[in-house]
């Protein structure tokens, strides 16, 4: 049963719509069927204004509905409205705010649109005119840019201009500031000290992130390598192989010395006999014929082992010679040499040669 809306009532229910009239006013949207509206509203708009009719219907709907139980239950507790009128109030604030958003958001694109819109139209008329050739546009343009371009001009110059008159300000208040209050001063410049740090290591810090996002960029970049333990595997099998080649040369260097001082000490008695011998197959050559036969065959045999010993020793150096080319030969054989493409690069030398060679004969001739 619906009850008599006394004077009270009636301004509580009458706060919503008063409400939304000022929503309007302060979104700046023109209510459908008003003097404002415009025939060309964009679908943004259009939908703007159909969520605000909407929720002025809904406040009004609202509206009556808390009246009516607002005056069912004012016998007993005349202050149960006041949460919800709160409620409906931070509601509609809330979707004021959205809708001001919203409005703010359409008029920036709606602006887009018609700069586009402009343009669109200014190129039509250019097209379209017969009367002056494209190249009038053009010039016009191009007055425009350098009229632009001399303000630019301009403005830098009066920025200069300012900024030197600013630094020149700023001297006068430090020398002034260092002739009034010493301290301060020298705090002002420690300061300036700690601002030039701290820029220096801002730069540093974004130079170093950068590079350690490139770092990492390269480094994802690169393909998996096998774990550590791999490499320290394969470096300890080395370092156990090169021990075991220490010991072997240091063996074979053993034997070598020994051997040579065995060869040298037979050496040594070898020329200690023949000289004995020699001495004394000389004296008996002296008294008899058979004495100097035995002589020459003495110095025969001896002529005839050096040479011996000079082919071995010869023979034993090309032999070292030889089994050192195998080992390049091999080395050589392992790698992969491509001789076509030797005999194509020797090809293009040769023709660049040539080519060279008739430069040459030209420019002397």
């Amino acid at each position: 049963m619906r009850m008599t809306q006394t004077p009270e009532a009636s301004k509580e229910s009458d706060l919503i719509p008063n409400k939304m009239e000022e929503f309007y006013n302060g979104v700046d949207i023109p209510i459908e069927g008003g003097a404002d509206s415009s025939n060309e509203t964009s679908s943004g708009e259009q939908d703007v204004l159909d969520l605000v009719e909407g929720v002025r219907r809904s406040s009004l709907r609202d509206g009556e509905h808390n009246f009516e139980y607002g005056q069912g239950q004012q016998s007993t507790s005349p202050c149960v409205c006041l949460p919800q009128t709160n409620c409906k109030t931070e509601t509609l604030q809330d979707q004021k705010e959205r809708l001001v958003e919203n409005s703010v958001s359409s008029s920036v694109q709606l602006k887009e649109l018609q700069e586009k819109i402009d343009l669109l139209k200014a190129a039509v008329e250019m097209a379209s005119d017969h009367n002056h050739p494209s190249d009038f546009y053009v010039n016009q343009l191009n007055d425009q840019v350098e009229v632009k371009r001399g303000k630019i001009v301009e403005m830098e110059s009066r920025c200069i201009d300012r900024s030197k008159a600013l630094e020149q300000q700023k001297v006068s208040l430090e020398e002034k500031l260092r002739a009034t209050e010493p301290e301060t001063y020298v705090k002002y410049k420690k300061v300036e000290e700690i601002e030039l740090k701290l820029e220096y290591i801002l730069t540093e810090k974004k130079r170093r992130e950068d590079k350690l996002i490139e770092l990492s960029a390269k480094a994802e970049k690169q393909p998996k390598l096998q774990p550590r333990r791999t490499y320290i595997q394969r470096v300890e099998e080395i370092t156990k192989n090169s021990r075991k080649q220490d010991v072997d040369i240091e063996r074979i260097l053993k034997e070598t010395r020994e051997l040579q001082l065995e060869s040298n000490s037979v050496q040594e008695r070898l020329n200690r006999t023949h000289a004995v011998v020699d001495e004394t197959v000389f004296r008996e050559a002296k008294k008899d014929q058979v004495g100097q036969q035995a002589y020459r065959i003495l110095t025969n045999i001896h002529d005839s082992f050096e040479q011996i010993a000079e082919n071995l020793l010869a023979t034993d150096r090309t032999r070292r010679e030889v089994s050192d080319y195998e080992g390049k030969l091999a080395t050589m054989v392992s790698r992969s040499v491509d001789i076509d493409k030797m005999k194509a690069d020797l090809d293009t030398i040769r023709r660049e040669n040539d080519l060279l060679e008739k430069k040459l004969s030209k420019n002397s001739s």
